[in-house]
């Protein structure tokens, strides 16, 4: 894959920064974000077409590192690196998610646009 763009990579920090977590958002928690971006066939999309996710459900890294991968589980939900099945269950398929971030990052560049206008 390609080097992002300066393009991609702002929109990389909008995600991360202002749309937050999409998985914890659904579970009325505001979280910070790593960038996934969609596998589809096995293989990696463009950098355009990704999704923020938090550590944990990104990458499985508990956010209680105290407590047991199910504890951690039951508290912050299903990992898309632990259990993809009851991910896409619970927070929908990764297509699914990268089509709401879009639609969350157009909203928060409405936002910044009107607050340099």
């Amino acid at each position: 894959m390609t080097n992002p763009t300066k393009s991609e990579l702002r929109r990389f920090t909008l995600l991360a920064r202002d749309v937050g977590c999409l998985a914890c958002r659904k579970d009325g928690r505001a979280n910070f974000a790593d960038i996934h971006h969609l596998v589809e066939g096995g293989r990696r999309r463009g950098h355009s077409e990704s999704a923020p996710l938090c550590p944990w459900h990104h990458r499985g890294i508990k956010p209680d590192p105290s407590k047991s991968v199910i504890l951690n589980e039951q508290m912050f939900g299903p990992s898309l690196a632990r259990s993809k099945r009851e991910f896409v269950a619970r927070y929908g398929t990764e297509r699914e998610l990268v089509k709401l971030a879009d639609k969350l990052l157009a909203k928060v560049e409405t936002n910044i646009v009107g607050r340099v206008a």
